[in-house]
């Protein structure tokens, strides 16, 4: 009987402790991270993370991107927490991207290429606040 508790124990714990990789704290920087954006109008994620402030832009830098002006990114959240406006042709630098997501809630950040692009590869580093 012991070694169910024990058991039980170790399986909360394991999935508490992987909740917490997964949605790190919004004052964060993530990790860098290598995107592969698909071409003709396709979209990708960012990792996820919680928000710290309501309603506050989201960070984002750009580090590398392989097709200038052909990138467009907008915050996401989960349901009723909506999405924030595209900003438009994103290049390296960095920006401010409005996210309306409350605090406590997860939120990523989403990629979009133009009708016309190519695959497109960047490396962006970013903290949703």
């Amino acid at each position: 009987m012991n070694w169910k508790k024990n058991l039980t124990a170790l399986t909360v714990a394991g999935i508490a402790l992987s909740g917490s990789i997964v949605a790190n704290a919004g004052t964060s920087w993530s990790k860098t991270e290598y995107l592969s954006v698909p071409g003709h109008n396709g979209s990708t994620t960012s990792s996820t993370q919680n928000k710290s402030k309501s309603n506050a832009s989201s960070d984002l830098k750009v580090t590398s991107v392989s097709k200038k002006n052909s990138i467009d990114v907008r915050a996401i959240g989960g349901a009723g927490q909506g999405t924030g406006a595209w900003v438009r042709n994103v290049n390296t630098g960095s920006y401010a991207i409005p996210n309306p997501v409350k605090a406590g809630h997860a939120t990523q950040l989403q990629y979009s290429s133009d009708l016309t692009s190519p695959n497109i590869s960047m490396g962006t580093k970013w903290k949703s606040n």
